[in-house]
């Protein structure tokens, strides 16, 4: 696509930006848009009104933190002793003691973020790198790292297969 003019005897030849001759010229590989080629041969990209991965967690049209995580966030864990929750204590006694035990505001109030750092220290929030478990994470900070580099959702979500996968064929987990 260019536009073209001439005057007297020169002629310009200038490619014209978004310039299109069907959709498929248009696609900007952004799920959240419709990419059209006008009759102006101009692509259009849209915003879809609702989309996972807008930025806007939109309940209305289906989304929640059990389908869009990109836009709603996680969904909060009820009792874990890992995550935040609103709950006082956690599910697991021996972990809520020596948590409590330090600071009682877990207890007594809530289970906020503190205290899930706290229950990690307690030893029940990390597991072995090389096999799946239902909290985020492993016990190996370097191996850590690495695959949240690669995988960012396995220290927010259950560390599973292709975490550990991962884990063992990128990041030299010892298992």
């Amino acid at each position: 696509c260019t536009l073209d003019e001439c005057e007297e005897a020169v002629c310009l030849h200038v490619d014209v930006p978004n310039c299109c001759t069907d959709d498929s010229d248009c696609d900007d590989g952004d799920d959240c848009t419709a990419d059209m080629c006008g009759n102006d041969e101009i692509c259009h990209n849209t915003v879809v009104a609702s989309c996972c991965g807008n930025g806007q967690c939109e309940p209305t049209s289906g989304e929640d933190c059990s389908s869009c995580i990109v836009d709603c966030g996680m969904c909060p864990d009820q009792g874990s002793c890992c995550v935040n929750h609103d709950n006082k204590g956690c599910v697991d006694n021996a972990v809520q003691d020596c948590v409590c035990f330090s600071d009682p505001y877990c207890c007594n109030n809530h289970w906020d973020y503190k205290c899930a750092v706290a229950a990690d220290d307690c030893g029940s929030c990390n597991h072995s790198c090389c096999v799946p478990n239902p909290t985020p994470g492993c016990d190996d900070d370097s191996v850590e790292i690495c695959v949240y580099l690669i995988a960012p959702l396995c220290v927010f979500l259950p560390w599973d297969e292709g975490c550990v996968e991962i884990a063992i064929n990128d990041c030299n987990a010892e298992c």
